[in-house]
């Protein structure tokens, strides 16, 4: 997603730059297709509404339009709205929590999180954890084998159960992390749009 936006972000205000004064059209233009860019990249509505406000209100600035860099102006103004949004700060995960601390990773289908969930073992065992991957998503075809993969990547144990549903497979895992040890437990389930009430509803039952 991350990859996505940057592309397009990046044609953007090189389109920009390739114009000498930046007109209040210019940067309208602009605007929008920040706008969409940040919508295809599954941004939500409201976040890129109040996203595209900010921006907006900076852009417009008589400094700006005057500039003879408008690229370097407008690119200077989305990072920082893009910082803030994203927070300037970098907060470490909270494991405050009776052994095993559990993260659940949710998201829309095809969004990586089966890769996601491997990166973040791997940087958890980096710091002294003793992370576990459960397999929750007993849908999607290959989806127990690809976890398997990153999870030997990440030199990361990978819990499944054939035959059992998500909400079972996921207290069992629960279970077996604290017989075995493993301090933190990293729910990898399967991808799914708001409209699936099944399968949102069994997010609500693992969590």
């Amino acid at each position: 997603m991350f990859d996505a936006l940057t592309t397009k972000l990046s044609g953007i205000f090189s389109r920009l730059g390739s114009r000498g004064i930046l007109k209040e059209k210019d940067i309208e233009d602009g605007l929008r297709e920040i706008r969409l860019a940040l919508l295809e990249a599954d941004v939500s509505l409201p976040v890129v509404r109040e996203f595209m406000a900010c921006v907006k209100e900076k852009a417009l600035g008589e400094t700006v339009i005057k500039a003879v860099r408008p690229d370097q102006q407008l690119v200077k103004i989305v990072y920082d709205e893009l910082v803030a949004l994203l927070g300037a700060e970098n907060n470490e995960l909270n494991f405050k929590a009776v052994p095993p601390a559990v993260v659940l990773m949710v998201g829309l289908q095809g969004s990586g999180k089966t890769t996601h969930a491997g990166k973040l073992a791997l940087m958890l065992k980096r710091q002294g954890h003793r992370p576990m991957l459960v397999a929750c998503d007993i849908y999607r075809p290959a989806a127990i084998d690809q976890l398997q993969v990153v999870g030997k990547q990440a030199g990361a144990p990978v819990f499944t159960l054939p035959g059992a549903k998500p909400p079972e497979i996921a207290k069992k895992a629960l279970a077996h992390a604290k017989d075995y040890g493993n301090d933190i437990v990293i729910l990898d389930t399967a991808g799914r749009l708001q409209i699936d009430d099944v399968l949102m509803q069994e997010l609500v039952d693992i969590k």
